[in-house]
Formats: C-alpha cells, structure tokens, sequence
C-alpha cells in the first residue's frame, strides 16, 4: 500500500526520508481516526467527542446531532 524509502542515521535510528500512499487501496477504515465496525447499509458516519473517532452507525441517537433539511 505505501512506499517508503528511508534510512539509518549513525544513532541507528531510522530516518523515512520519502513516504507516498496509492489512493487506490485506501479505505475509509484505514483512517486512525474512524471506526468503522458499525458499517451496514445505510450507515453515515457520525464523530463522537467521547472516543475522538468518527464512527459508522445506523442510529443517530446523540442528543447534540442536530439535522437541518432545509427549506422546500
């Protein structure tokens, strides 16, 4: 999935020097920041301040999700 090139300093610490992800295999999952175990049909993903994840989810049962639909 990524290409990485790097090398090792006198220290023996390793040192990446150039770092490149193909977007081709990249999924959503792949994020640190989501969480998506929940995912089903019609799931959205929803950010959840308690974990500091995004998460897939079915429910949007959080008091403080507010939706706005517009005008028509």
């Amino acid at each position: 999935m990524a290409n990485i090139k790097a090398t090792v300093t006198p220290q023996n610490r390793l040192l990446v020097t150039n770092y490149s992800v193909s977007g081709g295999n990249l999924r959503l999952n792949d994020l640190f920041d989501v969480d998506a175990t929940g995912l089903a049909d019609g799931a959205v993903l929803l950010y959840n301040g308690n974990v500091g994840k995004w998460q897939a989810t079915v429910n949007m049962d959080n008091e403080k999700t507010n939706i706005n639909g517009g005008n028509y």
